[in-house]
């Protein structure tokens, strides 16, 4: 796979995704990062109304939900982490630390396997195994990378 990384993408000051909801409720859901107190929002934008508040890592960012909507990815600005909150209980099943980073965006590629997280300051992207939570590779790219995109049919973020 050819991987192009580009410095000109940005992400807005609040982030949201929005998926469907486990079997039982088919609620869609919202999820909100609040940087100012290490938690995550979750709305039931059917009902608009919250139904959770995930405490996650500090000054919590970027957000990412992967492609069945099981997991949501939660980039941890100065934690040098990654939250992994499963959708079905709205808790985090996984920390995943980001050596030597200050990670601000997340996405995820289109069959969910791989989870790329812009590192701010550090001029890198992780790429993340989603089936291991583990990072795999450290790619160097321009001054600054706060968000990221992957295209379609996974071949470019």
């Amino acid at each position: 796979m050819n991987l192009r990384i580009s410095g000109s993408l940005a992400i807005a000051t609040f982030a949201v995704s929005c998926l469907i909801g486990n079997a039982q409720t088919l609620a869609q859901n919202a999820y909100i990062t609040n940087s100012g107190d290490n938690t995550v929002s979750v709305i039931d934008t059917v009902a608009n109304k919250l139904i959770a508040t995930i405490g996650v890592g500090n000054t919590p960012w970027g957000v990412a939900v992967n492609p069945d909507g099981s997991k949501v990815y939660i980039a941890n600005t100065n934690s040098a982490n990654v939250s992994v909150i499963d959708t079905a209980t709205n808790t985090v099943t996984a920390t995943i630390t980001i050596p030597d980073s200050i990670p601000f965006g997340v996405a995820v590629s289109p069959d969910g396997s791989k989870v790329y997280v812009p590192n701010s300051g550090f001029t890198t992207v992780s790429v993340i195994d989603a089936a291991t939570s583990a990072v795999t590779a450290t790619i160097g790219v321009g001054i600054g990378p706060f968000g990221a995109a992957v295209t379609p049919d996974g071949s470019r973020v």
